[in-house]
């Protein structure tokens, strides 16, 4: 039930964060530019980094077959 409970709060928060943010919004002058609301968007993760979090998994007992693949031509 724990679980639960946690999941009702944190969805909760979320929601009270969404609308004390949209009701401050409301209530500027002017709206700030939406690349400052945002931030700035995570950095790309080297290849090399991705293996290494799939191969600790693949150590912890996660079932799964690593192969290296070319990347998707579009």
């Amino acid at each position: 039930m724990t679980g639960r409970a946690k999941v009702a709060e944190d969805v909760h928060r979320g929601r009270a964060w969404t609308v004390w943010h949209g009701e401050a919004l409301a209530r500027t002058k002017t709206m700030p530019p939406l690349a400052k609301l945002i931030g700035k968007p995570p950095a790309k993760q080297a290849p090399a980094e991705i293996l290494a979090i799939f191969q600790t998994m693949k150590a912890g007992g996660i079932p799964m077959t690593i192969s290296k693949r070319s990347p998707v031509q579009s």
